[in-house]
């Protein structure tokens, strides 16, 4: 349900949500794993209408999201 078309996928409606969680939180968040997770945690509980404390655990994120970035440069930005 909340896999956006599988490894690696993203739509603009997840990219602007990690987007501005980023900026609202300080948090990185990548787009393959705990982007997703904590996306579909929201939406449920949204849809459930759920009140009171809830723990996301926060596996990491950060390396995949810099591997991402960092792949997407050209590699003509390396050379000397």
């Amino acid at each position: 349900k909340y896999l956006f078309g599988g490894y690696g996928q993203k739509d603009d409606k997840l990219k602007k949500f990690l987007e501005e969680l980023i900026v609202n939180t300080g948090v990185l968040f990548d787009s393959t794993y705990t982007g997703k997770a904590f996306y579909g945690m929201v939406q449920e509980l949204k849809k459930h209408n759920t009140k009171g404390s809830v723990l996301f655990w926060h596996t990491g994120g950060q390396f995949n999201r810099l591997g991402n970035e960092v792949a997407s440069l050209e590699l003509n930005e390396f050379k000397r």
